[in-house]
């Protein structure tokens, strides 16, 4: 069962990018990007696989590790490993760290957006998982001047719906998703639940196609990188993304099957960690910037009521 059980809970933004949403015409049709329903995108696509001069660019705004496990035949690899920093990557691409794919830290800052140098007429075919982060993201494109944005309405799971039992659809391999099954067959069962045969997948350890879907988390606490890797190399390396997260000092135990880890503190049978001793720099970092983002952003928002005449809001 996917979902075992239902939560409901109010959050201020549905999808998280730098700068925040609250800016964006999100609930403005005219200024987000055209919905295509599957069939018209299944036929349209055709373009793109055919390499027809005026085809549509193939625009992936997931996030470089769901691509990994599958993703629509022509599409390239997003530079992205998290949808925030989607809006500067597109255009400038990576300016720091390293990739799934193996790519060095070095060459991870040569890696060029997929929308740099694109002429803003151009057609942008863009989808995602579900059309949320579509819609987001196509706002702040028609922002930006592009012309001819379209978006797949219901995402990736509508396009699995109608095409995921043809044998002509464009979708290679898998679908990472959200929930339990981590990821998710063209027939919507668990990937977990295919065959060895499935084991196609590039391993982020030795990079030979041989890694099966779902994903598995680093043991290391202070890395938790998502990735995807062979029986080999979960022997060889004890579940760890790489040698040094194998020297680390937080970690959990690896995992015998694909599944989510618990919190850490599950681990440490009883003893006695404070929180701040468990976690890196990495998470001490990410809050500073997150106090001083939203900061600026409160500031922004005194000024403009400021400037407007309206009764500041208790921010």
């Amino acid at each position: 069962q996917a979902h075992p059980k239902l939560s409901l809970r109010y959050k201020p933004q549905l999808v998280q990018l730098e700068g925040g949403t609250a800016h964006l015409p999100l609930t403005d049709p005219e200024k987000r990007g055209t919905p295509m329903s599957p069939r018209e995108w299944h036929e349209k696509i055709g373009d793109v696989l055919a390499g027809k001069k005026d085809a549509p660019l193939l625009l992936d705004v997931r996030n470089g590790y769901e691509w990994d496990v599958g993703h629509f035949k022509g599409a390239r690899r997003p530079v992205q490993e998290s949808f925030r920093e989607t809006v500067a990557t597109n255009v400038d691409g990576v300016t720091g760290g390293n990739v799934s794919d193996g790519t060095t830290r070095a060459n991870a800052r040569e890696t060029v957006g997929p929308l740099a140098g694109v002429d803003k007429k151009k057609p942008i075919m863009m989808y995602c998982t579900g059309g949320i982060r579509c819609d987001v993201y196509s706002t702040v494109l028609k922002q930006q001047g592009y012309e001819n944005v379209f978006t797949l309405e219901g995402g990736a799971q509508a396009y699995f719906e109608q095409y995921g039992s043809h044998e002509d659809r464009a979708w290679n391999d898998q679908l990472f998703v959200f929930d339990s099954r981590l990821a998710m067959t063209p027939g919507g069962l668990p990937a977990s639940s295919s065959s060895a045969e499935a084991a196609t997948l590039t391993c982020h350890c030795c990079h030979k196609k041989n890694a099966s879907a779902p994903h598995r988390n680093c043991p290391n606490v202070d890395c938790n990188r998502l990735f995807l890797v062979c029986v080999g190399c979960v022997s060889s390396g004890g579940g760890f993304c790489c040698a040094e997260c194998g020297k680390a000092s937080h970690v959990r135990p690896s995992l015998l099957q694909p599944e989510r880890y618990q919190k850490y503190a599950h681990y440490t049978d009883g003893e006695a960690v404070l929180r701040s001793e468990r976690r890196g720099e990495g998470r001490k970092e990410r809050r500073q910037r997150r106090r001083v983002r939203k900061k600026a952003e409160a500031s922004e928002i005194r000024a403009n009521d400021a400037a407007s005449g309206v009764k500041p809001r208790n921010l």
